[in-house]
């Protein structure tokens, strides 16, 4: 049975697995909650450059009616 990596609690069947690889309760399942180590910020700069690279983001500039 996993344990919380956080608070050391039983998870069971609700357990939480976070991008930092650790598994949590859910009181802890918020990367704000446990100690995360994954880099959030990192990941959405590189997914904003890919978008960026391949013409994604572009807006229409008239909405058609």
């Amino acid at each position: 049975m996993a344990k919380c990596g956080a608070c050391r609690k039983k998870i069971g069947l609700f357990g939480f697995v976070c991008k930092c690889g650790g598994e949590f309760c859910i009181a802890h399942r918020a990367h704000e909650d446990h100690p995360c180590t994954y880099d959030y910020k990192k990941e959405a700069r590189e997914e904003l450059a890919e978008r960026l690279a391949k013409g994604l983001c572009i807006a229409e500039k008239i909405v058609p009616i």
